[in-house]
Protein backbone atom coordinates (compact mmCIF):
# COMPACT_ATOMS: atom_id res chain seq x y z
CA UNK A 1 0.00 0.00 0.00
CA UNK A 2 2.86 2.41 0.46
CA UNK A 3 3.55 2.49 -3.51
CA UNK A 4 -0.31 3.80 -4.03
CA UNK A 5 0.37 6.59 -1.35
CA UNK A 6 3.80 7.24 -2.88
CA UNK A 7 1.98 6.86 -6.66
CA UNK A 8 -0.80 9.22 -5.60
CA UNK A 9 1.75 11.78 -3.92
CA UNK A 10 3.84 12.08 -6.87
CA UNK A 11 0.24 13.15 -8.83
CA UNK A 12 -0.49 15.84 -6.24
CA UNK A 13 2.35 17.12 -5.66
CA UNK A 14 3.00 17.20 -9.76
CA UNK A 15 -0.38 19.03 -10.14
CA UNK A 16 0.85 20.96 -7.25
CA UNK A 17 3.67 21.98 -9.28
CA UNK A 18 1.97 22.79 -12.41
CA UNK A 19 -1.17 24.58 -10.76
CA UNK A 20 0.53 27.93 -9.47
CA UNK A 21 1.60 28.78 -12.49
CA UNK A 22 -2.63 28.63 -13.79
CA UNK A 23 -2.86 30.95 -10.89
CA UNK A 24 -0.05 33.51 -11.71
CA UNK A 25 -2.20 34.15 -14.84
CA UNK A 26 -4.40 35.64 -12.65
CA UNK A 27 -2.92 36.58 -9.27
CA UNK A 28 0.83 38.05 -8.25
CA UNK A 29 2.87 35.60 -6.89
CA UNK A 30 2.10 36.40 -2.87
CA UNK A 31 -1.42 36.41 -3.76
CA UNK A 32 -1.46 32.90 -5.18
CA UNK A 33 0.66 31.72 -1.68
CA UNK A 34 -1.95 32.76 0.26
CA UNK A 35 -4.53 31.37 -1.26
CA UNK A 36 -2.66 27.98 -1.84
CA UNK A 37 -2.22 27.96 1.81
CA UNK A 38 -6.10 28.31 2.35
CA UNK A 39 -6.41 25.45 -0.18
CA UNK A 40 -4.16 23.33 2.27
CA UNK A 41 -5.91 24.50 5.55
CA UNK A 42 -9.87 24.03 3.49
CA UNK A 43 -8.92 20.35 2.91
CA UNK A 44 -6.99 19.84 7.02
CA UNK A 45 -10.98 20.45 8.51
CA UNK A 46 -12.68 17.45 6.23
CA UNK A 47 -9.91 15.04 6.96
CA UNK A 48 -9.68 15.42 10.51
CA UNK A 49 -13.73 15.37 10.79
CA UNK A 50 -13.57 12.45 8.39
CA UNK A 51 -11.34 10.67 10.29
CA UNK A 52 -13.44 11.27 14.01
CA UNK A 53 -16.59 10.38 11.73
CA UNK A 54 -14.88 6.66 10.11
CA UNK A 55 -13.83 5.92 13.92
CA UNK A 56 -17.06 6.01 15.18
CA UNK A 57 -19.02 4.45 12.75
CA UNK A 58 -15.69 1.99 11.41
CA UNK A 59 -13.59 1.45 14.25
CA UNK A 60 -11.72 -1.43 13.01
CA UNK A 61 -10.42 0.84 9.72
CA UNK A 62 -9.75 3.94 12.09
CA UNK A 63 -8.74 3.38 15.66
CA UNK A 64 -10.07 6.32 17.91
CA UNK A 65 -7.09 5.70 20.17
CA UNK A 66 -4.43 7.03 17.33
CA UNK A 67 -6.81 10.01 17.13
CA UNK A 68 -5.65 11.48 20.07
CA UNK A 69 -3.41 14.04 19.47
CA UNK A 70 -0.31 13.76 21.01
CA UNK A 71 1.95 16.85 22.52
CA UNK A 72 5.28 17.16 23.39
CA UNK A 73 7.15 20.94 23.42
CA UNK A 74 9.97 19.11 20.99
CA UNK A 75 8.11 17.27 18.58
CA UNK A 76 5.43 20.08 18.12
CA UNK A 77 8.21 22.37 17.85
CA UNK A 78 9.32 20.90 15.02
CA UNK A 79 6.24 20.02 13.43
CA UNK A 80 5.71 23.59 13.47
CA UNK A 81 8.88 24.63 11.65
CA UNK A 82 8.11 21.66 9.36
CA UNK A 83 4.99 23.88 8.50
CA UNK A 84 6.48 27.07 8.43
CA UNK A 85 9.45 25.16 5.76
CA UNK A 86 6.57 23.96 3.80
CA UNK A 87 5.12 27.70 3.48
CA UNK A 88 8.12 29.61 2.76
CA UNK A 89 9.59 26.96 0.31
CA UNK A 90 5.75 27.61 -1.16
CA UNK A 91 6.58 31.18 -1.70
CA UNK A 92 9.19 31.10 -2.83
CA UNK A 93 8.39 28.47 -5.96
CA UNK A 94 5.69 30.75 -6.23
CA UNK A 95 7.97 33.88 -6.98
CA UNK A 96 10.52 31.33 -9.17
CA UNK A 97 7.60 30.55 -11.41
CA UNK A 98 6.50 34.28 -11.80
CA UNK A 99 10.50 34.86 -13.10
CA UNK A 100 10.77 31.24 -14.96
CA UNK A 101 9.60 28.53 -17.13
CA UNK A 102 7.73 26.20 -14.30
CA UNK A 103 9.66 23.26 -16.40
CA UNK A 104 12.49 24.48 -15.10
CA UNK A 105 11.44 25.99 -12.17
CA UNK A 106 10.01 22.48 -10.62
CA UNK A 107 13.09 20.24 -11.89
CA UNK A 108 15.16 22.22 -9.33
CA UNK A 109 13.09 22.73 -6.78
CA UNK A 110 12.47 18.87 -7.10
CA UNK A 111 15.64 18.31 -5.59
CA UNK A 112 15.10 19.67 -1.81
CA UNK A 113 14.93 15.67 -0.77
CA UNK A 114 19.43 16.48 -1.02
CA UNK A 115 18.77 18.56 1.56
CA UNK A 116 16.92 15.78 3.55
CA UNK A 117 19.35 13.50 3.26
CA UNK A 118 21.95 15.80 4.30
CA UNK A 119 20.44 16.80 7.22
CA UNK A 120 19.56 13.14 8.18
CA UNK A 121 23.14 11.99 7.51
CA UNK A 122 24.94 14.99 9.74
CA UNK A 123 22.29 15.43 12.12
CA UNK A 124 20.58 11.72 12.73
CA UNK A 125 23.76 9.90 11.56
CA UNK A 126 21.88 7.71 8.92
CA UNK A 127 24.15 5.94 6.90
CA UNK A 128 24.52 7.04 3.18
CA UNK A 129 26.01 4.39 0.24
CA UNK A 130 28.74 5.08 -1.72
CA UNK A 131 26.11 4.61 -4.86
CA UNK A 132 23.87 7.18 -2.94
CA UNK A 133 26.44 9.83 -2.81
CA UNK A 134 27.00 9.01 -6.59
CA UNK A 135 23.28 9.73 -6.92
CA UNK A 136 23.12 13.22 -4.82
CA UNK A 137 26.74 13.99 -7.31
CA UNK A 138 24.64 13.31 -10.62
CA UNK A 139 21.44 15.11 -9.17
CA UNK A 140 23.40 18.52 -8.88
CA UNK A 141 24.42 17.85 -12.17
CA UNK A 142 21.60 17.31 -13.41
CA UNK A 143 20.20 20.65 -11.49
CA UNK A 144 23.88 22.56 -13.28
CA UNK A 145 22.29 21.59 -16.72
CA UNK A 146 18.26 22.24 -16.24
CA UNK A 147 19.12 25.71 -14.65
CA UNK A 148 21.25 26.86 -17.20
CA UNK A 149 18.68 26.09 -19.62
CA UNK A 150 17.83 29.29 -21.44
CA UNK A 151 14.35 30.49 -20.97
CA UNK A 152 12.24 30.05 -23.89
CA UNK A 153 8.59 31.27 -24.87
CA UNK A 154 6.00 28.05 -25.04
CA UNK A 155 4.97 27.58 -28.08
CA UNK A 156 1.79 25.89 -27.75
CA UNK A 157 0.47 23.18 -30.21
CA UNK A 158 -3.27 23.48 -30.99
CA UNK A 159 -4.05 21.26 -28.25
CA UNK A 160 -2.10 22.68 -26.11
CA UNK A 161 -3.29 26.13 -26.98
CA UNK A 162 -7.09 25.09 -26.71
CA UNK A 163 -6.16 23.54 -23.15
CA UNK A 164 -5.00 26.69 -21.66
CA UNK A 165 -7.63 28.78 -23.19
CA UNK A 166 -10.11 26.26 -21.68
CA UNK A 167 -7.87 27.13 -18.57
CA UNK A 168 -7.87 30.52 -18.39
Amino acid sequence: MWLVYCLLCVLAWGAWGFLPKLAQKHLDPLSAAVYQGLGTFALFIPVAVGAVLVSRVAPSVVDPAKLKLAWHPKGVQYAVLAGLGAALGGIFYQLAISKANVSIVVVITALYPLITVLLGWRIMGEQVTPRQWAGIALALVAMMLVAQTPQVEPRASNSAHLITKELE
